[in-house]
């Protein structure tokens, strides 16, 4: 199989995944029981052996953006969280095998798409071939944490990715982010400053001069 065709294969899983994991948190929300067997036997069927076939950062991006959300979706049904993440300590670090590395919601998040791993990856560490080469600032518009806060998850597609992308920041940046030029003043989410680094030239920093805000991040679960 053409390695551009076995990456699309791993994403089309991935989105597939997704969307059986996010069934799993509806069932939650609506305060029903969770099969916790007939669960960890969807996870352990999706998790993939190599992930050779990845290889822009395009098609990580793609893929680790709905590994990432199934998996936040897949650990709330695990631990039945049913107000937040604050329920279970550590939930950012409970780990999965995923191609033969054991990998944490934390790891996926900022060591393989933020490459600012906590701790970061050490030299020859297998894991670095699963991350991107460039940090791309709209992770934050589609990464969901489980938290009302968060953005709307969504099956991200390689053909349509960069459009999808550019529709979550909007999206988010009507929610999250609000600028007053006139009394250069900012309303924003206390996300934009948490990650300011991974934003560029762009937010807080296009608007240093301005009177900043900040929003609590709203961790109840959605």
């Amino acid at each position: 199989m053409p390695a551009n065709e076995n990456a699309r294969l791993l994403i089309e899983e991935s989105k597939t995944w997704l969307q059986a994991m996010k069934l799993w948190k509806a069932r939650l929300l609506r305060g029903e029981v969770i099969d916790q067997y007939e669960l960890e036997h969807e996870r352990q069927a999706f998790t993939h052996h190599s992930l050779d076939g990845l290889q822009t950062d395009q098609e990580k991006l793609c893929y680790w953006l709905n590994v990432y959300n199934g998996l936040t979706c897949y650990w709330l049904a695990r631990k039945e969280i049913r107000t937040t993440v604050g329920e279970v300590s550590g939930f950012f670090q409970q780990a999965s095998l995923w191609a033969g590395q054991m990998l944490t919601l934390d790891d996926i998040e900022h060591g393989i798409l933020r490459r600012r791993g906590r701790p970061p990856f050490p030299n020859g560490d297998p894991r670095w071939q699963f991350c991107v080469s460039k940090v791309d600032y709209r992770i934050h518009f589609a990464l969901n944490c489980g938290a009302a806060s968060c953005p709307a998850i969504f099956g991200y597609s390689l053909e349509e990715l960069s459009n999808q992308l550019t529709n979550a920041e909007v999206v988010f940046l009507d929610r999250h982010f609000h600028v007053d030029h006139e009394a250069r003043h900012i309303r924003c989410l206390d996300l934009f400053q948490k990650y300011r680094d991974d934003f560029g030239p762009r937010f807080l920093n296009q608007f240093s001069d301005y009177r900043v805000s900040l929003l609590p991040f709203d961790w109840s679960l959605r």
